[in-house]
């Protein structure tokens, strides 16, 4: 059996959905970004991320 490990830990909070578009703050690594949609939500976590990347290798 494999051993599951953490390759991502965030917290998101969505504080508006008008139209359509979330609009929030996520917290990862101590640090907090304020995004106004879910692309920037996205692109910022994959930034810090890259093993969340479709076809990434694991670390």
């Amino acid at each position: 059996m494999m051993e599951k490990k953490v390759i991502a830990r965030f917290t998101v909070q969505i504080t508006s959905a008008e139209g359509a578009t979330w609009q929030g703050s996520v917290a990862a690594e101590n640090e907090i970004f304020h995004f106004r949609s879910e692309l920037q939500l996205l692109n910022w976590l994959l930034e810090r991320y890259p093993e969340l990347r479709p076809g990434a290798e694991p670390k």
